[in-house]
């Protein structure tokens, strides 16, 4: 059984306390020819995953609900050259059944389509995020017992588990290549407008990013939902820069993400890979 576990990172107080004290202000009308079931034969080795040098591919999240509508990939190209993105995408099944494995491509839903990435196309050493619709191609609830999923994009694939029942507690904390990202609090009262969000990198290299690139994420029973930003572009094209061995506090509006003030519940600060958890209450 192959199921993915979460990182948690762990920093030391010295750091965390120095970090505090810096605070600054064209869709394809076909079902995939080999959609049937594949590998069944006894010892079956699982299916190779598909990677490309240089690229790396993953889901925003390890975990998703049997009913989850679309799912976010972020690609990574750590190339010197473009990397374009076939038309085309799949999604496998795979079951462990004693020593082998067991693995389907699913079919697209009646009178739906396959999974299009229009061509996008990666820039060299660039990154870029796309979202697949999967309550418009696939039937659901996906099967949530021992096996997993594999979206393959091309010459590239992602791996995700599903899950019955509310989503596992994640880390308050995610590290992605070196850098930390938190919020202040874990937990914050209905009327709150503002959330800090802290920033560590503990990598070997420098780090950028905008406000305008983040996003509010909203995480419920049978959803996972995210809003990008919608704040005014002066505000959105503030930066966060930060040196190795550097920490930064960065205060993010969330008026700048909904209209609506949050509902009690799950929530998360993303961005690029990146994710910072928090409740309100």
């Amino acid at each position: 059984m192959m199921k993915k576990q979460a990182l948690t990172v762990i920093l030391s107080a010295l750091l965390l306390t120095g970090c505090a004290q810096k605070q600054n202000d064209s869709r394809a009308d076909h079902t995939p020819s080999d959609s049937t079931l594949i590998a069944g034969e006894e010892n079956s080795p699982m299916p190779e995953a598909l990677k490309v040098p240089g690229i790396t591919v993953q889901t925003e999240l390890p975990l998703y609900p049997p009913n989850v509508q679309e799912i976010r990939l972020h690609v990574k190209n750590g190339n010197d050259e473009n990397f374009s993105l076939p038309q085309d995408f799949k999604l496998m099944y795979i079951v462990e059944e004693g020593y082998s494995y067991r693995s389907e491509y699913l079919p697209y839903r009646e009178n739906g389509d396959s999974f299009t990435a229009e061509g996008q196309e990666i820039p060299a050493n660039g990154e870029a995020d796309i979202v697949l619709d999967i309550a418009g191609h696939f039937d659901l609830p996906l099967a949530d017992d021992s096996g997993f999923y594999r979206v393959e994009i091309g010459r590239i694939s992602a791996d995700f588990d599903v899950f019955a029942g509310s989503i596992p507690q994640a880390s308050q904390q995610s590290s992605q290549d070196g850098i930390l990202m938190e919020t202040e609090q874990e937990s914050y009262p209905a009327d709150t407008k503002e959330i800090n969000v802290r920033f560590i990198n503990d990598g070997t290299k420098d780090f950028s990013c905008t406000v305008g690139e983040f996003a509010l994420e909203q995480f419920g029973g049978d959803f996972v939902s995210m809003t990008e930003f919608i704040g005014d572009s002066s505000e959105a094209q503030k930066t966060v820069k930060l040196s190795p061995g550097d920490c930064e506090m960065v205060t993010l509006r969330l008026s700048d993400f909904t209209d609506d003030a949050l509902q009690p519940g799950e929530y998360a600060l993303f961005l690029n890979g990146l994710e910072a958890r928090f409740t309100i209450t």
